[in-house]
């Protein structure tokens, strides 16, 4: 138990990484990929952090998964190898069409959360200065980067099911090396003490 008037080790990080994000084109809107696999502990940390950002900001962060973006006939049920997960799984046309434009524009966005009929569309209303966080696998990805304004790779993400067609896409999509494209690495193998990696454009993370 932290000694009274400091602070957990989780938190203070979480108030660095928030500070990071909210320093991201501080005087317009702002696009900030979270990269993980999608395990608990990547969700847990997207939650936190869109929790804690009214005590740290004036600015509104809106968080959106990409869940709600998964291609028609999700390959979550088809795809017979983890190449083929991470290459079908997710519309990512559509997530462009359907939310990063509009928001850049500063249109009002209604995501359906195709993947949870029972919850209500989320509708967005982006100010000038709002904070759009994407959270999700694959962020990394090649014809993605270009998007995000700044990005987090969150790593390693969690113990799922290792056998799973979507944990061989995590596999078959880490050996691309997305760290060297990311901003920022959190590493979570300590859940409670995790470690927040500032990436050096001239020595990235391999």
């Amino acid at each position: 138990m932290p000694a009274q008037g400091f602070l957990p080790v989780r938190q203070l990080v979480l108030v660095d990484l928030l500070s990071l994000i909210v320093g991201t084109k501080p005087t317009e809107r702002a696009i900030v990929a979270i990269d993980g696999d999608g395990s608990r502990h990547q969700r847990q940390l997207v939650a936190e952090l869109l929790a804690l950002a009214p005590a740290v900001t004036d600015r509104d962060l809106v968080g959106v998964s990409t869940e709600s973006f998964t291609a028609p006939g999700s390959a979550a049920q088809t795809a017979a190898t983890g190449a083929d997960y991470y290459r079908e799984h997710y519309d990512h046309a559509q997530l462009h069409r359907g939310l990063l434009s509009p928001f850049q524009q500063g249109r009002e966005v209604v995501i359906d959360p195709r993947n949870n009929p029972h919850d209500e569309p989320q509708l967005i209303e982006p100010s000038d200065t709002a904070i759009l966080v994407v959270s999700g696998p694959f962020l990394h990805r090649p014809e993605l980067t270009s998007l995000w304004d700044a990005s987090l790779l969150v790593h390693p993400a969690g113990s799922g099911d290792d056998t799973s067609v979507a944990s061989k896409a995590w596999e078959f999509y880490v050996e691309q090396s997305p760290a060297q494209q990311a901003r920022w690495v959190v590493d979570l193998s300590d859940p409670q003490r995790p470690h927040l990696l500032v990436v050096d454009p001239e020595d990235p993370v391999v």
